[in-house]
């Protein structure tokens, strides 16, 4: 009766092991992909909304500068991202060079390949007529 009170109870207690241990990287893989996810959509934002940075809309709406200001929260363990907001920040009236390489360092933190990366289309985005 005791070895199977013992094998009961071992069963138990590896079986609520293994599943807390499941649980745990299954919540720790669930948050890594929602942090990813959230890079992604602000990069996607800030890029979607690059047109308005041109001399022509600049200051027509503030959407590329919400995105900016939640890139700075989004991305704020990568401190490539943070120095490059930093310095499009210091340096307002130079937005091209600037511009791109806060995409591509905002693309790399959030794991997208850069590689073919068209920087023409960053720094002369479709603009409406």
């Amino acid at each position: 009766m005791k070895e199977i009170l013992i094998g009961v109870f071992s069963g138990l207690v590896s079986g609520l092991l293994s599943g807390s241990f499941v649980a745990c990287i299954t919540v720790w893989l669930n948050r890594r992909w929602e942090v990813r996810t959230l890079k992604r959509d602000v990069l996607r934002r800030l890029v979607g909304y690059s047109y308005r940075l041109t001399t022509r809309l600049v200051g027509t709406d503030g959407e590329p500068f919400v995105a900016f200001n939640e890139a700075a929260v989004v991305y704020s363990k990568h401190k490539a991202v943070v120095n490059a907001l930093k310095k499009m920040r210091d340096r307002p009236g130079v937005l091209e060079n600037d511009f791109v390489d806060l995409v591509t360092k905002m693309a790399k933190a959030a794991k997208i390949p850069t590689d073919e990366l068209n920087h023409d289309l960053l720094t002369q985005p479709l603009t409406p007529p």
